[in-house]
């Protein structure tokens, strides 16, 4: 049941919902953005030495179930075949993450599971558990 605020109030007293209410969350939104946008441009004065992304102070470690994730990226090379290392670590990071996503779409109950499927997913727990403690 909906209220007639028009009966309520005068017609004085009511403003139109559309075109006021998109006024005030659009000066609302671009206020905010200008903000964000004044703090990234206040780059402190001086020379600052850039990140070295292939070393990591001994203990600055992810949290534990990223580790594994970490470790494979540290063992990637600096290019293979062309192909950057950093431009391969994340390509492999996003495979592994797609085939994980996958995996319940590929293996269904009613199909007999196989010796291979069983040996594929022991092979990645054990890589999974062997990064992680390295």
């Amino acid at each position: 049941m909906s209220v007639d605020y028009s009966k309520q109030y005068g017609p004085g007293q009511l403003e139109p919902f559309f075109p006021n209410e998109l006024i005030k969350m659009l000066v609302s939104m671009l206020a905010t953005m200008a903000a964000i946008v004044a703090l990234a441009l206040l780059v402190p004065e001086g020379e600052e030495v850039p990140a070295d992304p292939r070393s990591t102070l001994a203990h600055i470690k992810p949290e534990w179930y990223f580790l594994a994730v970490y470790q494979s990226l540290k063992l990637t090379p600096q290019s293979l075949l062309g192909i950057s290392g950093k431009f391969l670590g994340v390509l492999m990071q996003a495979v592994l993450f797609a085939v994980l996503i996958a995996v319940p779409f590929w293996y269904r109950p009613a199909r007999r599971r196989g010796p291979f499927f069983s040996f594929l997913i022991t092979l990645s727990l054990l890589a999974f558990a062997v990064l992680t403690v390295w």
